[in-house]
């Protein structure tokens, strides 16, 4: 699940999604961080292609990716669920305007979502649903 802040906005056909990462399992320090993925409900993440799209523009162009949505790192790890949702809106905002969210620079380790699946925390998953109201 996503927490928005009061006021946010989410466009039409914008899918969001936050997960609890155990980041041993990636080889990063720390316990746990979080991974908030945005993406189109009509993009097909698992299309193979040689330039990959996200809202129908190119990430491939910033980060030089090819294969799928899938398999592309293109999202940050952050420490709190609220860091990782800002960097989804990064990501959305900098393929509207065609201007990369500076963590794409490659001055940070990125994960796809791929990699998130295989490294969710499905402890903090739990806790994190036996406070749903």
């Amino acid at each position: 699940g996503v927490e928005l802040p009061e006021g946010a906005v989410v466009p039409a056909n914008t899918f969001l999604q936050t997960l609890p990462i155990d980041t041993s399992k990636l080889g990063m320090e720390g316990a746990c961080g979080y991974v908030t993925h945005v993406l189109s409900t009509q993009d097909d993440i698992k299309k193979q292609k040689e330039d990959v799209t996200l809202f129908g523009k190119s990430v491939s162009q910033h980060l030089k990716n090819k294969g799928s949505i899938w398999t592309s790192k293109m999202y940050p790890v952050r420490p709190t669920a609220a860091e990782s949702l800002q960097c989804a809106f990064e990501i959305q905002a900098g393929l509207e305007s065609g201007k990369a969210p500076a963590f794409w620079d490659g001055s940070e380790r990125l994960v796809s979502l791929a990699e998130c699946v295989m490294a969710k925390n499905l402890k903090v998953q739990a806790e994190q649903r036996k406070v749903i109201p």
